[in-house]
Formats: C-alpha cells, structure tokens, sequence
C-alpha cells in the first residue's frame, strides 16, 4: 500500500454546490475519475484506448462514460478529457519541517522564549531516575525524552516538578498540551493512564487520607488511585474491573505500598499484566488476573519480577 499514491478530498467537499446538484451515482463517478488522475490513468491524450481504460476502471461501458462525462461537464467538474476542473487546488499540501520549525521558534520568539531549550545531562538523569526509566503515559523504556506536564507555550517552567520522563512517540503527540489534557485525551480513546509519580523527596511532605484512601494532597499514591488505574488497565484489556473498593482491599493495596513504595514498580507490574498472554486469559482454564490476585504478595512479587510467562 505504500507505494501507492495518495488521493485526499477535503471536507467541504460534502458540502460543495456541484456536487450537491448531482446524483448520488455520479457524485462516486467524480471521486472514481480524481482517484484515476491521481493514478495516473488520466494523463495522456484523449484516444479511443484511454476512453476505454478509463470506462473499464470505472466498470462502465464507453457510451455510459460518455453520458456521465457529459452529466459532470455540466456542472464544471470536469473537463472535455474527463480531468478534474481545479485539479490541484483540490491537492493537499503540507508544509516543510523547515517551516513548521521556523513557525513554532517565532512563536516562541513572540512569547519570549528561546529558541530551543537545552537541558543539562545531569538535570536528563534526575528527571529519568526519578520516574523510573519510564514513560509516564505508556511505560516505554527507551527513546526517552523530557516533557513539561504545563509546555513552556503555556507558562511552564524547566523546574523538576515541571518535567517528567515521556518516549519521543507519545512526546510528539502531546505537543503543546498539559498533561492533565493529554491523560483526558489517553483515557478516552481507551488507552491505560499510568501512576502519578511521588512527590520529590525534597518536598515529601505527611499525606494526609481520609477513610475512603483519597489523598488529601492529590499527590502521593492512595488505594483510590491505584484502583483508577487498574480499571483503566482491566478496561483496555479485558479483565475484571473493581466496582467497589472495599475496607479490605484498602487494607491490601496500603500494605503492598509499604512494601513496594516505589512507582516503578507499580508501573512494572501493570505492563507485565498488559503484555502477558497468560494473564490476559490466554491459558488452559482460560483465568484471567483480576485486583485481588495483583494485592497479593506473591503475585505483585512475581509481577514486579516480570516472572509470568506465556500461555
């Protein structure tokens, strides 16, 4: 498919006056005869043989091509060899990288920004180390790059509490969106939001909770959270959901905290449970894993050590 070439109507398109004063039948006719002058097959001289290719691709007889030829000259769609009218005005054009990057500096320029923002390797490995080695949105590992949850576009500073660790894929994605924008976006085309990372240690602070597990703060990870987090999970990939968030499970999500307070962890164990076949219910018996089985010390063990194979 790739090599192909590429054919793109605008949205207009639906609403244009020409169009609209033909039949449904020849409104494809007119799309069928741009995507062959995008092919290529239109070029050439009007010969007997061209009429011919064209009504075969078309799956018309030459007399029928003739009638809706006449039918779209009618309107000023197209021209006496069956082309286009406006062919290229009716052609996407994109702009250059150099453009596109000259437009985003001068827009920086406008804000009193720097062209391009440069951070230190030591600021790179503080930033890295402290969100695991991880991209906060989809727990990828490598081709990392530093974000700003708030972009400089919108205010945002270079400060540790501003910067996170993000892949360059969903870097690029997020463009100049906060990152509070960009989880809305991940969650509503379904896919898995990640932990908040903790609080630098610099500013930890006591987080207060109240009986249900939410935080006081917003900040350090509660039951109320991980719970969030797993339905986001079981959602995407087809396991149980939590409903309801029990005294005991409370109980059982607070006690695996303690034992593993680091969000890389958690991160670890929720992308062993999306990539395993086995955990997914690929298995003999067909079990899939469910919150109760990812609160269990052996299982959250095993899950952190990646020690679940395929089915």
């Amino acid at each position: 498919m790739s090599g192909l070439p590429w054919f793109r109507l605008y949205s207009r398109m639906v609403d244009d006056e020409k169009l609209r004063l033909l039949a449904f039948e020849d409104r494809w006719h007119f799309v069928a005869l741009c995507c062959l002058k995008s092919d290529g097959i239109l070029d050439g001289k009007n010969d007997s043989l061209r009429a011919r290719k064209i009504a075969v691709k078309m799956g018309l007889q030459v007399r029928e091509l003739e009638e809706v030829g006449r039918r779209l000259r009618e309107v000023d769609l197209v021209d006496e060899n069956l082309n286009p009218v406006a062919w290229n005005n009716l052609q996407y054009r994109s702009d250059g990288s150099q453009e596109r990057v000259k437009r985003y500096r001068e827009a920086r320029k406008a804000r009193g920004l720097i062209a391009q923002w440069q951070p230190t390797k030591e600021l790179r490995q503080t930033v890295y180390d402290r969100d695991g080695r991880a991209c906060v949105y989809c727990a990828a590992t490598t081709d990392l790059t530093l974000d700003h949850m708030t972009p400089e576009m919108h205010g945002g500073d270079h400060s540790l509490d501003n910067l996170q660790t993000a892949c360059r894929q969903c870097n690029a994605r997020k463009r100049d969106l906060t990152h509070g924008e960009y989880l809305e976006r991940l969650t509503g085309n379904g896919h898995v939001t990640l932990l908040k990372r903790p609080k630098s240690k610099d500013t930890e602070e006591e987080t207060e909770e109240t009986p249900n597990g939410v935080s006081a703060s917003g900040d350090a990870l509660t039951p109320k959270e991980i719970v969030e987090d797993w339905n986001a999970l079981a959602t995407s990939c087809g396991l149980p959901i939590v409903r309801k968030l029990t005294p005991a499970r409370i109980k059982a999500v607070r006690t695996r905290l303690r034992q593993y307070p680091e969000i890389e962890d958690w991160r670890r164990a929720f992308a062993h449970i999306r990539g395993s076949p086995f955990l997914l219910g690929e298995n003999k018996t067909g079990w899939r894993a469910d919150f109760d089985f990812l609160l269990q010390a052996k299982s959250f063990t095993k899950l952190t050590e990646e020690a679940y194979g395929t089915a």
